[in-house]
């Protein structure tokens, strides 16, 4: 039984890496580590935030300039969402784009990056990309 676990384990980790290898959920982890406590209370505790939060359909939009910590407030809205909306219906991806890297960003890289979280987040994600992935490395493509 270990052994198949270990086979299933290691199958998903190439399914995953052959959809993206980018690892945003990594970056995630090391924005919030470096957060420091009390940081973005007031962004989560606003009113703009409160109601895009609670309706369908929102927009959140903060426009800032650069070094204002757009990135350590979408880290935290990041961190918020899974903690606070427990569904098996609702997926929490996100993308972190930097100018510097606008080459590799490409929208189909972007959206199988999106792909392998909704994959690591809902496991019946899985079996029908581990088909495709199955048929296209048959065809070795």
């Amino acid at each position: 039984m270990r052994v198949d676990a270990i086979q299933q384990s290691q199958r998903r980790g190439k399914i995953l890496e052959w959809i993206s290898s980018t690892d945003f959920p990594t970056q995630q982890s090391d924005f919030i580590a470096r957060r420091q406590e009390g940081t973005g209370v007031l962004f989560i505790d606003s009113p703009e935030f409160t109601k895009w939060f609670n309706e369908s359909k929102r927009t959140l939009f903060c426009p800032c300039i650069p070094g204002a910590g757009k990135t350590m407030m979408a880290a935290i809205t990041i961190d918020y969402l899974p903690r606070t909306v427990e569904s098996n219906t609702i997926g929490v991806a996100y993308l972190y784009c930097n100018y510097k890297a606008q080459a590799d960003q490409t929208t189909a890289s972007l959206i199988a990056a999106i792909l392998k979280q909704l994959m690591q987040a809902q496991p019946p994600v899985m079996e029908p990309v581990a088909r495709l992935y199955e048929h296209h490395a048959s065809l070795r493509t």
